[in-house]
């Protein structure tokens, strides 16, 4: 194994000299040691890099969760009547969301993206919820309203055919009778 040149304790036992490794062999060449800069470890210790294993963090099951909620939410809220559960499960993933985007935040979890984009796509599904059931509300008043004045239009004149086939027979029965 090489070591890299540089200055290190002397290995002829001179104590508080530095000796210059050229990378093959100690040469002439010394120094003392100054006291703040002095390495006192072995030249093998010296060469050791420190090894930094980063174990991969583990991902925001919460946030994770809230963003398949808010998924479920968003696909099902043009649906009338499902979108009422929609908005219920966009209002559930919400707090999932929510504590999985901190426990990111704060360096717990990895997945800080998915919570916010989970928490992004609640919010989004739920007003969604409420613009497609002010929407469904509107086209059934409209409705109700063109039956509402259809059935008065065909009772009125439902009504006035009866009227007036009503005064047709007040006219024939007052004709026949004798003067």
């Amino acid at each position: 194994m090489s070591y890299q040149p540089g200055w290190y304790p002397d290995p002829a036992g001179n104590t508080g000299m530095l000796r210059w490794w050229d990378g093959v062999q100690w040469t002439q060449h010394v120094a003392p040691a100054a006291p703040t800069t002095v390495p006192t470890a072995s030249v093998a210790v010296a060469q050791q890099q420190p090894t930094t294993t980063s174990t991969p963090q583990e991902k925001s099951a919460l946030g994770i969760t809230g963003f398949v909620l808010g998924i479920i939410a968003l696909a099902t809220s043009f649906i009338p009547i499902v979108n009422n559960v929609s908005a219920l499960i966009a209002l559930v993933g919400l707090p999932f969301a929510i504590i999985g985007t901190i426990a990111c935040v704060k360096r717990r979890k990895s997945g800080k993206g998915l919570s916010i984009a989970g928490l992004i796509i609640c919010v989004v599904a739920f007003i969604l919820v409420l613009v497609t059931q002010m929407i469904f509300i509107a086209a059934l008043d409209e409705a109700s309203k063109k039956i509402e004045s259809s059935s008065f239009q065909s009772v009125s004149s439902s009504a006035s055919s009866f009227a007036s086939a009503s005064n047709g027979q007040s006219d024939i029965v007052t004709s026949s009778q004798p003067a």
